[in-house]
């Protein structure tokens, strides 16, 4: 199954490779030795009310695969744009874990001098994940605004059809090879995640949710870390998120993609009913989202704990109107295509002017 994976991700990149395309010309507010990695879309006479929008792509992608979006956004808006490429695009944004490409990411940010008053900031997808990352982690030039395209921000269970039922994903060696394995969830296997997956239990502070009992005793142990010691500091992460203007999440019930779709609404499946409701002989008829031909339950976000308890501030932030949840009828891919464009424009771009 593993060489399979590999074989395929791998593939994917082969074939995209030959889609490279400058977006518009690069301005001297870049550093030199990052500049290779941003397109910008600069206005000389921008309106000083109009914040820089930076893209940022998603798994097995790079900028070029948002070449159109960007150019979209500034014929369409007086911002600027800044479409970002981690390290060298499609192969670290599979073979670097979710820290390092993070990393990276606030390094970029903070050598562009533009973005230090406040940016808007859009995540395709992975891409999401790492753009939330900022503002918990990083966010010394703030971001305004916080809008996602169908990012998986309660964990995934499956990629398109491929599901990685393996017992190495969470060992050290997968999360230090696989980016994905860092928000890798199997509902099956709670604690495992819990214990070992590198990433989105941090940015997500799920170490305080009670729903389920964590058997340390169990893990030998493997999650005795302290927050700090990765980098994330949860009070801190909250702060950061409750400073934005708007978080929106922008999904897709149509997402063929991510498993499940409704993770780019922050929900994901009901890991006490699974847990509870089916037996290991189940789980090996689970294909594509259903276990014996039905399909898994899904929690609601305003029944889950990440929202009842405010772990990252989702709570205050819908309390005070500044949540949103927004839904398109598009494919995960067709996000980045003009198919699209008609519907996120009437979802994006008032978060952008």
């Amino acid at each position: 199954m593993l060489s399979r994976i590999s074989i395929i991700l791998v593939f994917t990149f082969i074939f995209n490779f030959d889609k490279c395309i400058c977006l518009l010309e690069l301005t001297n507010n870049v550093n030199a030795n990052i500049n290779a990695n941003i397109d910008v879309g600069y206005k000389e006479n921008v309106n000083s009310n109009s914040y820089p929008i930076v893209l940022l792509h998603g798994i097995t992608s790079d900028k070029t695969e948002l070449t159109a979006v960007a150019n979209w956004l500034f014929e369409e808006l007086p911002n600027n744009v800044y479409n970002i490429e981690i390290g060298n695009g499609k192969m670290d944004s599979i073979f670097k874990t979710m820290d390092w490409q993070l990393n990276e990411l606030c390094y970029q940010i903070y050598n562009i001098p533009e973005l230090e008053n406040g940016f808007h900031f859009i995540g395709m997808s992975q891409g999401g994940l790492l753009a939330r990352g900022y503002v918990e982690r990083c966010n010394k030039f703030p971001v305004i605004n916080l809008i996602t395209w169908v990012s998986p921000h309660a964990g995934v269970f499956g990629f398109d059809e491929l599901y990685f039922n393996f017992d190495n994903v969470y060992k050290p060696f997968y999360q230090n090879l696989y980016s994905f394995s860092g928000y890798w969830k199997d509902p099956f296997s709670y604690e495992m995640y819990l214990s070992s997956a590198s990433y989105l239990p941090y940015l997500n502070n799920e170490y305080n949710i009670t729903e389920l009992p964590i058997y340390y005793d169990l893990l030998d142990g493997l999650k005795k870390t302290d927050y700090q010691t990765v980098g994330w500091e949860p009070e801190i992460s909250k702060a950061n998120m409750l400073s934005l203007n708007n978080f929106v999440m922008i999904w897709s019930p149509n997402d063929d993609v991510l498993s499940p779709p409704e993770s780019g609404k922050f929900e994901f499946y009901d890991i006490i009913s699974l847990k509870n409701g089916y037996s290991h002989y189940d789980q090996l008829n689970l294909f594509d989202g259903f276990i014996n031909g039905e399909p898994l339950p899904v929690k609601n976000l305003f029944e889950s704990e990440q929202f009842t308890k405010d772990l990252i501030g989702l709570r205050t932030l819908y309390e005070s109107n500044r949540l949103h949840i927004l839904e398109t009828n598009c494919t995960h891919t067709g996000h980045k295509t003009q198919t699209c464009f008609s519907q996120l424009e009437k979802l994006t771009f008032p978060f952008l002017v």
